[in-house]
């Protein structure tokens, strides 16, 4: 749908970029709960959220699970500082590597 919306309204590369990182996160085959800021998020929007921490510079301290009392506990847990760091979380959890 996207893909049809943006040849009409003609969005900004900004807008594009965002899109086309999130269908990458997406696309990830991560599942799960994220645990961050006190927060318990879905996989993929805690990867958008993470994501953009990151982007902006900041460190995020995230903690995933299977499920939200995984993700209390604290299953996988981490300081998150760059896309890098991002991508070997993703691998961790994809990978089983807890």
């Amino acid at each position: 749908v996207f893909k049809d919306i943006q040849q009409e309204v003609k969005p900004s590369e900004e807008k594009i970029k965002r899109r086309k990182d999130f269908e990458k996160l997406a696309k990830s085959g991560i599942y799960g709960v994220f645990y961050i800021d006190g927060k318990l998020l879905p996989a993929i929007a805690g990867l958008n959220y993470i994501k953009g921490k990151v982007s902006k510079g900041e460190e995020v301290y995230v903690k995933w699970g299977i499920d939200s009392y995984e993700a209390r506990r604290g299953k996988i847990a981490r300081f998150v500082s760059d896309e890098k760091e991002l991508w070997e979380l993703i691998d961790d959890i994809k990978y089983g590597r807890y």
